[in-house]
This record gives structure tokens, sequence and C-alpha cells, in this order.
């Protein structure tokens, strides 16, 4: 079953250290946490660019993603909650 996420070409992935999840980032605005086990979707956030990096925090309660425009070169860092995808701060 291939594991699919988000609306657009994915461009960053990242495994979380505990509780085999994949956050990843795409090019349609979203950060999508999946169950690595079967691939299922636990929660998606859309964000306000296109999402270029993301990484779980070391004790793997949040997800931080690198959020920005290679064209205008500009962007932000976004932290959401890794169980809701609520976001916590940007």
């Amino acid at each position: 079953m291939p594991i699919i996420a988000g609306g657009g070409g994915v461009l960053c992935v990242a495994w979380a250290a505990v509780g085999a999840r994949l956050a990843c980032g795409d090019e349609s605005k979203k950060v999508t946490v999946l169950d690595a086990s079967s691939g299922e979707k636990v929660w998606e956030a859309t964000l306000g660019g296109r999402v270029l990096s993301v990484a779980f925090s070391s004790d793997n309660s949040k997800v931080v993603a690198g959020v920005g425009d290679l064209d205008t070169e500009s962007g932000n860092v976004t932290m959401l909650d890794a169980s809701s995808g609520e976001v916590v701060w940007e």
C-alpha cells in the first residue's frame, strides 16, 4: 500500500524516534503526520507556504516545520503539537 501525504509533491520527511510516526511536508503547504505501520493519516495541517523541512522534537511532542517561498526567499518556522496538529507558535 503506497503512503500518500498531502496534496502536492512531498518535499521532506521526518521519522519520530518513538511512536512509529512519519511527518511529511509538501508543496501544497501541508504537514501530514502518518502512522508508519499502516500509512493512515493521523492529522494534516495547512500552513502559510510550501513546507521545506520537518522535524520531531526530541521528546516527540512537537513537529517543527520550515515554511517558505523559494522564489521570494521568505519564510518562517512553525511549531505544531505532534498529537493534534494544532499550531503552538509561528
